[in-house]
């Protein structure tokens, strides 16, 4: 259990951080059971400032034998949403085929709004997004039964993946149809995303394709659907990360060959995310760890001045196709084929906010795997291998400042999270050894103690797997 700071902006928010005050809340306040089984084993699962102000945070719990998610967000513009619509909302919770549904309550007392992804405020065409019988109506596809007569398909939907307030991915799998169209991956948006996202795609396939010899592909695109303010794709396979620590150096290697592959696209008219975009971000996590943990603001605050000075000072290479959320999970491999997944934050800018990206990543894989210092090494070196061989170019010094930023932001990710936060001190610690801060910073971290990760020597091995790359 953590403890977070009572913050006159957020009153709430260190109950709303506590596991055992969210077990009251769901099992008291908001009454939600099955038969007799209650709410238990809760865990705080992500949180984040949201734009408007105030935060979001994701709780999950068991029921029964089964586990569910909710989302709890708090900000002046909800609490107009509570004087509007009332206190009671939506209180009876429903068991959906995708999960939990149909919760939308405001808790003046706690000044939180309690909600499931089909009553998202800020995404209202999640409802209908997420109802098998709305989405075979609007998708009509038609199959051809004996007698000659074209039937409606039904269609069954799977929640893949959900940011409260910002967007959602649905799988789709249709009983008949064509081949092409049983299994569609809707991505819904709280903004006109959706249509930019197709022709996107359509510009980095074809760019992709001609450049990799399609060895490197993104999804294909269907149809916008704008009313529902949702891209739709055909369905990939792929092997995603592998489970064991070993097995994954192949898979790394191949994921960085087509980031070098993205890297040498040309895409004009991309938006700039450079240097200061990364800091800001990095600010960013640093205000909301200030907000929600003060005892940790000294350790972060010293990682974060640090890079502003370290950026002062290093040279950048010329801007590339970003991809700007490059890690383990955004790519699938099949066969000699990698397909690059989630591009709607496609950029322009240093290569080495992406390279970084998935080294920091790395590093935190081999924290949960407890993998050795020579197994982490070989793991550095196939990312940087992998990419050159892809084609891509990068920059010693400019690579560790990039990695340095990923590693504080990852870690205040996963500060927030019940399962991981104990390897939140180890991250920043190797951030701060990137950073030239020496090997002691970030000791006084949550999570750097008895019973976490230390993370020891992992910052010297990407220094001096820097060091041998880019002399």
């Amino acid at each position: 259990m953590i403890r977070a700071s009572t913050n006159v902006t957020c009153p709430n928010l260190d109950r709303l951080l506590n596991e055992q005050s969210a077990e009251r809340i769901l099992g008291e306040d908001l009454g939600i059971a099955w038969g007799d089984a209650q709410p238990k084993e809760i865990r705080i699962e992500r949180a984040w400032r949201r734009r408007e102000g105030g935060f979001a945070i994701e709780w999950s719990f068991g029921l029964g034998r089964a586990r569910f998610s909710v989302s709890v967000a708090t900000s002046a513009e909800l609490d107009r949403w509570g004087e509007e619509n009332g206190a009671d909302g939506h209180r009876t919770p429903k068991l959906e085929p995708w999960g939990l549904g149909g919760l939308h309550v405001w808790m003046p007392d706690r000044s939180a709004c309690v909600f499931t992804p089909d009553r998202d405020p800020q995404l209202a065409q999640l409802g209908d997004c997420l109802s098998s019988t709305r989405m075979g109506q609007y998708l009509d596809i038609r199959t051809p039964e004996a007698d000659g007569q074209a039937q409606r398909s039904d269609v069954y939907c799977h929640l893949m993946g959900y940011r409260a307030g910002r967007r959602a991915a649905i799988a789709y799998t249709v009983d008949g149809g064509n081949p092409s169209e049983r299994r569609l991956l809707g991505k819904a948006f709280y903004d006109d995303r959706a249509e930019r996202l197709l022709s996107l795609h359509e510009r980095v396939g074809a760019a992709l394709a001609e450049g990799s010899n399609r060895r490197v592909r993104v999804p294909r695109p269907v149809k916008v659907l704008r009313d529902f303010q949702m891209v739709l794709f055909a369905w990939e396979d792929g092997r995603r990360k592998p489970r064991g620590f070993s097995a994954q150096t192949e898979f790394f290697a191949a994921g960085a060959a087509a980031l070098g592959v993205l890297h040498n696209v040309n895409l004009p008219g991309l938006p700039r995310f450079g240097m200061s975009e990364e800091l800001c971000i990095a600010d960013h996590w640093r205000e909301a760890l200030e907000t929600a943990f003060p005892f940790d603001a000294e350790a972060v605050g010293e990682i974060a001045d640090r890079l502003h000075v370290c950026a002062a000072q290093v040279e950048l290479g010329p801007d590339v196709t970003l991809h700007r959320d490059f890690y383990e999970k955004q790519f699938l491999v099949r066969g000699g084929t990698v397909t690059l997944l989630d591009l709607d934050t496609l950029a322009s800018g240093p290569a080495e906010v992406d390279l970084g990206n998935l080294l920091a990543h790395a590093t935190l894989l081999a924290l949960q795997h407890e993998a050795g210092i020579d197994e982490f090494s070989r793991l550095c070196r196939s990312c940087i291998e992998g990419y050159e061989d892809g084609g891509g170019r990068a920059r010693g010094k400019a690579l560790a400042l990039f990695t340095a930023t990923a590693l504080l932001r990852i870690g205040g990710v996963h500060r927030f999270r019940t399962a991981s936060r104990r390897f939140t001190g180890a991250l920043w610690r190797v951030a701060a050894e990137l950073a030239g801060l020496g090997q002691r910073r970030g000791a006084g971290c949550v999570g750097h103690d008895a019973t976490g990760v230390h993370g020891v020597g992992m910052g010297q091995v990407m220094a001096g797997v820097f060091g041998e790359r880019f002399q």
